[in-house]
């Protein structure tokens, strides 16, 4: 299964404004179809050479 739109969406509002190379990848129960209401998104986030998060995190947006 592939990943929500909806959730989709949110991904690409929270990374929109990452200047850094990376990769996001979704897996679990959101991805494979055994999500319910509870279920949280369960992410990988790869950069180039493995750079730290906080090369990523200073830049995420807040959903609002």
């Amino acid at each position: 299964m592939l990943l929500r739109d909806k959730d989709r969406e949110k991904l690409i509002t929270i990374f929109s404004g990452v200047d850094t190379a990376f990769e996001v990848w979704a897996y679990g129960s959101c991805v494979n179809g055994d999500a319910h209401e509870g279920s949280d998104l369960d992410l990988v986030i790869r950069t180039p050479g493995f750079r730290t998060a906080s090369a990523i995190s200073t830049s995420l947006q807040p959903l609002s």
